[in-house]
This record gives structure tokens, sequence and C-alpha cells, in this order.
């Protein structure tokens, strides 16, 4: 590619991570305004004649998961438009604990199978956590394992 197809894809990935954090905050503004919906509907405020009540009686951590799923696929989408990997692991993270909100929402009880699940989900999540700090760049272009390996040969 030439210098001007760089600059030209440059100006599109900076536009588009533009457009990535402009619905990031409207999905965040909209987790806070379900959540106080819900907190109003609990309270037994009427609100618009009962057409929200099936959105307002789902669990909690049900809206706070969809919202991060919503969240997480928007990550993705950006992550197309970008070059390298390291991108793909904050989607992956959001995705994982949009399933762990899930999960945890679903227990009334005792549940072995959903405890496993949701340990193993923890786990996986902690890996990520572990692979993104050793792995991926700062924005000096430093990662932590490039540092460790540093001082390990000095």
């Amino acid at each position: 590619m030439t210098t001007t197809n760089i600059s030209k894809w440059e100006k599109v990935v900076e536009k588009a991570d533009y457009v990535r954090k402009s619905l990031q905050m409207i999905v965040a503004i909209g987790i806070v305004v379900l959540l106080v919906l819900k907190l109003l509907y609990h309270l037994k405020v009427g609100l618009f004649g009962g057409i929200l009540d099936p959105l307002l009686e789902q669990k909690t951590l049900e809206i706070v998961g969809e919202c991060l799923a919503f969240s997480a696929a928007i990550d993705l989408a950006y992550m197309l438009l970008t070059p390298g990997p390291d991108e793909a692991i904050e989607p992956l993270i959001l995705g994982l604990a949009s399933a762990i909100l899930f999960s945890i929402s679903k227990i009334d009880s005792a549940d072995t199978t959903l405890a496993l699940e949701i340990g193993l989900y923890v786990l996986v999540l902690a890996l990520l956590f572990i692979m993104r700090s050793l792995f991926i760049e700062d924005k000096n272009g430093n990662s932590q394992w490039e540092a460790l390996i540093k001082k390990l040969t000095r």
C-alpha cells in the first residue's frame, strides 16, 4: 500500500473508533437508564402504563449482561478494521463477562453444574487479563512481557 492509502485507512479506523466509542457510550447510558427504571419499577412507581413491565421484570444481571454483549459486538466489529490481534482481547473479555453475568442470573438454588461453568468462565477471564497485561502493548509500544525479558537478560 502506498502512503496515501495508509493515511486514508488510518482516517477510516479513526472514524470507526469514534463511532465505536459513541455507541459504547450509548450502551453505558442505556444500562444506567434501564437500572433506574428498574429501581422505580420495584418501588412501585407506575411507568408508561405497564408497557415496559416485561423488560423491567428481567433480572438485573440479565439486563447488564445483554448490554455487555452489545458492547462486545461493537468491539468485535471495530476489531475487523484494525491490524493485529491486540484488539481481539477486549471483546473477548466483555463477551465472557457477559456470559458470566447471564450464568449468575440463572442461579436460583445450589447447582454444581452451573457453579462449575461459572468457575471455568472466571478462570478463562483471569487468563485473558493475564494475556492482555503480558502481551498487548501499551500506548508507548511496550508490553510487560518485553519488560520482563529485558530485566531477565541484563
